[in-house]
């Protein structure tokens, strides 16, 4: 006999697939803050380019926001907490995508060659918001903020 042929097995089925469907994994979706982190960033004087640019606040929960900085070392973070906040820079991620946009503009048949952008590499103690020691505050719209790293 078919499920169909079953009217009393209906309601049983209808809460059966509701209890799997309600049981997956919760995702929480991160509220919108209209606030925006932009600036440059720098190491020893000379500019940090494709850096990985992360920002946390404490009272988040670990909620953080990131962006790769463009050739010239200029970043942008949108939507990151409003009030104070916790910033790294990581190197480390960016030695694999610079490996793979010098590989994609090259053509070694033709003799062409990429010129890539050149890694500047930051202290590992700058690539974790919670140890970096860099913060600042944000607001709604637009803060301002060079991280000038020192050697």
């Amino acid at each position: 006999m078919t499920p169909s042929r079953r009217p009393h097995l209906r309601p049983l089925l209808l809460l059966a697939a509701l209890a799997t469907v309600s049981c997956g994994p919760r995702v929480e979706r991160i509220p919108e803050t209209g606030a925006t982190l932009e600036g440059t960033v720098e190491y020893n004087g000379t500019p940090v380019p494709k850096a990985l640019v992360i920002v946390a606040a404490p009272e988040t929960g670990g909620v953080s926001m990131s962006a790769f900085a463009d050739g010239d070392g200029n970043y942008r973070v949108e939507n990151v907490p409003i009030g104070d906040v916790r910033i790294a820079v990581n190197t480390d991620a960016t030695k694999g995508m610079m490996k793979g946009e010098a590989m994609s503009h090259s053509d070694p048949k033709a003799g062409k060659r990429a010129t890539p952008v050149r890694l500047v590499e930051v202290p590992k103690k700058y690539h974790a918001p919670e140890a970096s020691g860099l913060t600042t505050t944000t607001r709604a719209g637009v803060t301002r903020y060079d991280i000038k790293l020192p050697k």
